[in-house]
């Protein structure tokens, strides 16, 4: 497994299970799983990937345009994933948000969550897949005859 230090699973856990919104971003491919516990008579919990935002501000500005018919969200929290997308399945973080809506009979999100995984899985095998042939990256260094 990779190693990272500013990385506490035990806590991530923590906040998945009991936080209202939160952002998990993937830097590698610049996109982020925005998930919203919040709902009401009209709308339910919202899991969505979109374009990786700038800022927590910026996050909360964006989260308010998705989702106009809530309260304006003051708290947020941020999750960097910078491991492998299957790392989320193999640590029990992707389990963690299914249950979130599983354990309140939500199934479409339930259903969400699952496309969601896969879609994940796709845009980091393009990223990776890019960075292999070179598709907007630059070397910054190459062996050179000498």
């Amino acid at each position: 497994m990779e190693y990272d230090s500013f990385f506490d699973l035990e806590e991530i856990l923590k906040t998945i299970e009991s936080t209202e919104i939160m952002s998990i971003f993937f830097p590698i491919f610049l996109k982020s799983v925005v998930i919203d516990t919040r709902s009401n008579s009209n709308e339910g919990p919202m899991i969505r990937v979109v374009p990786m935002a700038g800022s927590p501000q910026e996050r909360l500005r964006s989260l308010s345009r998705m989702r106009p018919s809530f309260p304006r969200a003051t708290n947020l929290t941020v999750i960097p994933w910078r491991k492998y997308v299957e790392s989320l399945v193999e640590l029990g973080v992707w389990s963690s948000i299914e249950n979130r809506f599983k354990s309140r009979g939500d199934f479409k999100s339930l259903k969400t969550c699952q496309k969601i995984l896969t879609e994940l899985r796709q845009m980091e095998k393009k990223e990776m897949a890019d960075v292999v042939v070179g598709k907007n990256y630059q070397t910054i260094w190459s062996a050179g005859t000498e």
